[in-house]
């Protein structure tokens, strides 16, 4: 089956075609564009192209996977908004998958390290243990982050999505490194504007992967060709972002109106 993917959580952002058969995906072609204010104009034209390079049409995809967050919360909206529209009218399944989840996937096995080395989905897998943190920014000097444990292939949650300070995200990352013995924290290549503090925060040994976009469509596939092999597809009308901060209009409006 031919699955439309949809990743518009963050920048890049981006759409893709994978040929999907008994929980395995495999890339037929992908779009990207790193502007953050392109998304509402190209969308609809990036999937047009991305169906033209995989030689297919519209009428030949059989379903819809999209990353739900957190991130952007325009990128989502819009990308959601696609994904459930395409679903709706044409009578597709979709399922969703969390975009933290995309960025474990994709570091944990098919990732560049920082200094340039190429971590193959086997060679990552190779007897080694480590905190693998996923992180993104939120509001001003607090994150987005998601925490697993990574020994061998394996890779238990250990804290689902939260938003925390640089100082509550080390803090936590200290507890599970004296409760679980590991030595050295894992985490995405970090926005440039958090690099620095976030670094002079995290008192452990930590590490940058850095992953491609193509490297984390894969992923998504990967992810997105288990849930449907075991037909854990999505309600197209229940399905929603995970927003984990309220947007600035919320904000300002609790403001105004004293509520918390």
């Amino acid at each position: 089956m031919k699955v439309l993917l949809w990743e518009t959580s963050a920048v890049p952002w981006g759409v893709g075609v994978a040929e999907m058969d008994n929980g395995k995906s495999t890339l037929l072609a992908h779009f990207e564009d790193d502007g953050a204010r392109t998304l509402a104009r190209q969308l609809i034209h990036s999937v047009d192209q991305t169906l033209n390079e995989a030689e297919c049409a519209l009428s030949d995809i059989d379903a819809c996977a999209v990353s739900l967050g957190p991130g952007s919360w325009t990128g989502l909206r819009i990308g959601l908004t696609a994904a459930k529209t395409i679903s709706q009218s044409l009578n597709l399944p979709i399922v969703g998958i969390a975009t933290f989840d995309i960025f474990a996937e994709a570091i944990h096995n098919y990732s560049r390290h920082s200094e340039g080395t190429i971590a193959t989905e086997e060679s990552s897998k190779v007897s080694t243990e480590y905190l693998l943190l996923i992180q993104a920014p939120c509001r001003p000097g607090e994150l987005y982050a998601k925490l697993w444990h990574c020994h061998g292939a394996e890779r238990d949650l250990l804290e689902a999505e939260w938003i925390g300070t640089y100082a509550q995200i080390n803090s936590r990352l200290e507890f599970w490194m004296q409760d679980l013995n590991v030595s050295k924290t894992v985490t995405n290549a970090p926005d440039l504007k958090i690099e620095e503090p976030l670094q002079k925060a995290i008192s452990s040994p930590l590490e940058w992967r850095k992953s491609t976009f193509s490297q984390r469509l894969q992923a998504f596939g990967k992810l997105a060709a288990h849930k449907m092999r075991d037909d854990q597809y999505d309600d197209v009308l229940k399905i929603q972002p995970i927003y984990l901060a309220p947007s600035a209009a919320e904000r300002e409006y609790n403001a105004k109106h004293h509520r918390k």
